[in-house]
């Protein structure tokens, strides 16, 4: 199996530092690509909002793009992340759905079954 294969949960922050967003990341790598869903956790009241992913892996890097085939789900963009344990991501993920803002958000992502 690889590494990126199995169920992931992702963590967003806010300015401060808190977690304000939480996804259930199911990826599937074969060779250097992944693919996958993410589907909302928290917030409550946004758990029906669901993506598609698509990334590479190079070395302890990996790069993704996600959007919604859901029309009234305007949120979309890419992640950059890189590998801080087996188990662990950490990086950014660039979001351009009209909240300009603060369109660079931390994100981590840990393992949490396989």
């Amino acid at each position: 199996m690889e590494p990126m294969t199995g169920v992931w949960e992702d963590r967003i922050y806010d300015e401060k530092g808190d977690v304000v967003k939480t996804d259930i990341v199911e990826l599937e790598q074969r060779g250097t690509e992944v693919t996958g869903t993410i589907r909302r956790k928290v917030p409550a009241g946004q758990e029906h909002r669901r993506w598609t992913l698509s990334g590479k892996v190079f070395d302890s890097t990996f790069i993704a793009i996600f959007w919604s085939g859901n029309p009234g789900i305007t949120s979309h963009g890419c992640w950059y992340l890189d590998h801080s344990s087996d188990t662990q991501l950490t990086g950014y993920y660039l979001k351009m759905d009209g909240d300009s803002s603060r369109p660079v958000v931390p994100i981590r992502i840990d393992l949490v079954r396989i």
